[in-house]
């Protein structure tokens, strides 16, 4: 196996017990550790790579803040294109750690998550300089906080940290122009809501500047708008409190509607009935393009693509996300002499 030059460490990133049903191309795998005593005793900073599983070619990667190389917290993510059904413990990549190194070498968040629209982990300061929060895609900060959002809305979530939003608090997102989603369109995050699904008191967590597309909390539904009608397919209850992954898409001919990966309903539609015609405020957060109906709860990881993400994909997504132990694992630390660090001569 190829070692790459310059670094003294590197551990495999290796399939969990959990692999998606079929291959996935240019998915952005997560890697979420809490604290790894390997890694925390050889870095005083992030200063680390990550490679294909050939051991040498570097892929796209983005690192999260909250991921800290000197407590051996790790969190990022890496595109290893294709996915595949794979067997347990087969590699993945490899992620390699020196402290002699600069920082993070060959970072691309653009890379990692460039099949997507848009890609928000929201884990920036609400209380920052705005606008606050950063889109992987383009790399620049899309999003700004409104209503009153603080540093003290940004809050430990199931990936890193959240925002809390309550009374009308909500954050908006413009750039130059507006993602075309005239072939489809997939919109999810994870909500840990103050109140069930169904529920009155808040709304729409997530919706398009025009109504064109919304996930709307209290009418447990997935809507957009097709020729002048609103049509919808309603998801599952969802329990006040519990991080759950929600999903909607539309493919040209239906919308469906999931929670942690599972469909719940399909509804016929066959018109994306409005273009969104602005960059500007083109996706509210945590409330309604007019300024009312507002969500209360955390929202973590959004997402949004221009196209209908399979069921394989959001199935995949949902296990990564939130039972990312039981998809991906961290091997043994290896060095460039073996994984004892002894080098053994045959006579």
């Amino acid at each position: 196996m190829a070692w790459l030059t310059g670094w003294t460490y590197r551990k495999a990133i290796k399939y969990g017990t959990t692999k998606p049903a079929g291959n996935l191309t240019d998915y952005p795998v997560l890697l979420d550790v809490a604290a790894d005593t390997d890694i925390a005793s050889r870095l005083t900073a992030n200063k680390f790579t990550v490679v294909a599983s050939d051991g040498e070619t570097p892929i796209p990667f983005g690192v999260y803040p909250s991921c800290d190389g000197n407590t051996g917290r790790m969190l990022l993510r890496f595109k290893a294109s294709p996915l595949t059904a794979a067997s347990t413990g087969d590699v993945m990549a490899y992620l390699y750690y020196d402290d002699s190194q600069s920082g993070v070498v060959n970072e691309d968040k653009t890379g990692t998550v460039e099949s997507y629209s848009l890609f928000m982990p929201l884990e920036e300061d609400p209380g920052g300089s705005a606008p606050q929060f950063l889109d992987w895609v383009s790399e620049s900060n899309v999003g700004t906080s409104a209503g009153g959002l603080s540093s003290a809305d940004s809050v430990a979530a199931e990936v890193g940290y959240g925002v809390d939003f309550e009374d009308y608090e909500y954050i908006t997102v413009s750039q130059g122009s507006a993602p075309d989603f005239s072939s489809g369109i997939t919109m999810s995050a994870i909500f840990s809501a103050d109140v069930d699904s169904g529920g009155g008191g808040l709304n729409r967590p997530l919706e398009t500047g025009g109504e064109e597309f919304l996930i709307d909390w209290a009418g447990r539904k997935v809507q957009m708008r097709g020729d002048g009608s609103y049509p919808e397919a309603q998801f599952s209850v969802v329990t006040a409190g519990v991080p759950t992954l929600v999903s909607g898409t539309w493919d040209g001919s239906n919308i469906r509607a999931y929670t942690n990966g599972s469909l719940n309903n399909t509804t016929a539609s066959s018109t994306f009935g409005a273009a969104i015609s602005s960059g500007t405020n083109w996706l509210y957060i945590g409330i309604n393009s007019g300024g009312f109906r507002p969500y209360a709860g955390i929202i973590d990881e959004l997402k949004v693509s221009p196209v209908a993400r399979s069921a394989n994909w959001l199935a995949y997504e949902y296990e990564n996300d939130l039972n990312n132990s039981s998809t991906v694992t961290l091997g043994t630390e290896e060095t460039q002499t073996g994984n004892t660090g002894a080098m053994f001569l045959c006579l």
